[in-house]
């Protein structure tokens, strides 16, 4: 699961690290390359929403969940400040996509190293994370 993580963060930061190239070459091929790499970043969403469950303690999943919330929204909030700062003072958007390129392999990295939390016999081998019913009940019944 880290890796479904991961690769779309990596495949963001790659074109992001890039596109100024791109634009050079072409502006219609630079924009479909934008294009992919806002999926690749927004297609992580529910993935992360479904992942975190999967690897925090059942106890603290709310907290986790809460924490997650709280810095995507400060992200939203500080992340078209930190851009509009960086244009303004270099004049130029390609600055501001080299951080966005940064900010993106920085969260590949962090998400493949989440994969040591993941604990496979505690997790049914579904898509959607879920934690094993039967290992809670049998737990609860003894």
């Amino acid at each position: 699961r880290a890796m479904h993580l991961a690769l779309p963060f990596l495949t963001a930061g790659l074109i992001f690290a890039v596109l100024h190239r791109i634009r050079e070459i072409s502006v219609l091929a630079a924009f479909g390359a934008l294009c992919v790499a806002l999926m690749c970043t927004i297609g992580t969403n529910c993935i992360s929403n479904a992942y975190i469950p999967a690897i925090a303690s059942p106890s603290s999943v709310s907290v986790a969940m809460a924490l997650y919330n709280s810095v995507a929204n400060l992200g939203g909030i500080l992340g078209p400040l930190v851009v509009g700062v960086v244009v303004e003072m270099t004049g130029s958007y390609d600055q501001a996509i080299q951080l966005l390129s940064v900010v993106m392999l920085a969260a590949a990295v962090m998400a493949w190293y989440t994969r040591r939390w993941e604990e496979p016999s505690e997790v049914v081998g579904t898509m959607t994370g879920s934690r094993s019913i039967g290992t809670d009940i049998s737990s609860l019944m003894k």
